[in-house]
């Protein structure tokens, strides 16, 4: 009796390893290609699985403290992301990295003595949001952003955190003269400096990061041929 191969790699092996030579030998393993059947996973895979696993993975690294922290935050699903379930909490990457950046700032100083933010480059307002919540005291939060992402972040924040939208007040970037003079206890930049021509940073630096008493900055920086990551596109 022949053993019975199910009708997947019937499929498969009449077309993806019906012609294994030189050729498919040297490039089987390559990203998007027939690796995907015979090893864990494939970066190109289409789907969210993985990226779930390793959100999951962040997340379950964390100690008790985040997970009541998450919680304290709210409303974080606004805009329809992507979550994990863990222990009971819906989980997305956003807001994931706003209590990372809360409990760094909460090892490093005193953030509940905090009276003013100042943000720079707020994206749809996250951190913004999770500061609020978690900082009850805090008198005054400033957004210095580009004004569609102010449309944005206004419209986001006003539905996540309406309790405390009236301490917000939101600062057109491209009209310097309004942001020239204005300081804080801390000044925040996340994923935004290293989007931005190096006088622009010099600007904010000499203008508003240097008359505030602390500053938390969190850009990634990356070397790489655009090719080694799948950007093909000139």
């Amino acid at each position: 009796m022949n053993h019975k191969i199910s009708k997947l790699w019937t499929n498969l092996s009449a077309s993806l390893f019906s012609n294994i030579d030189d050729n498919f030998v040297n490039k089987f393993r390559e990203p998007g290609g027939v690796n995907s059947r015979l090893a864990a996973w494939d970066p190109f895979d289409p789907t969210m699985r993985y990226y779930k696993l390793m959100l999951f993975n962040a997340a379950m690294r964390w100690p008790d403290h985040a997970y009541d922290l998450y919680q304290q935050v709210g409303n974080t699903n606004t805009g329809n992301p992507v979550t994990v379930r863990v222990k009971g909490l819906d989980i997305n990457l956003d807001y994931l990295f706003s209590i990372d950046e809360y409990m760094f700032l909460e090892s490093f100083m005193d953030i509940q003595s905090v009276d003013n933010i100042i943000e720079i480059g707020a994206g749809f307002g996250r951190t913004c949001h999770a500061l609020l919540e978690l900082i009850p005291n805090l008198k005054s939060y400033t957004i210095v952003d580009l004004p569609e992402l102010l449309e944005l972040s206004a419209k986001v924040l006003a539905r996540v955190s309406p309790n405390h939208f009236d301490k917000i007040t939101f600062i057109n970037a491209s009209v310097e003269n309004d942001w020239l003079n204005i300081s804080g206890d801390l000044v925040i930049n996340v994923d935004s400096f290293q989007e931005m021509p190096p006088e622009t940073i010099d600007k904010y630096i000499s203008s508003i990061v240097s008359k505030s008493n602390f500053f938390y900055i969190n850009n990634p920086i990356g070397k790489y041929l655009p090719q080694s990551v799948g950007i093909t596109d000139p």
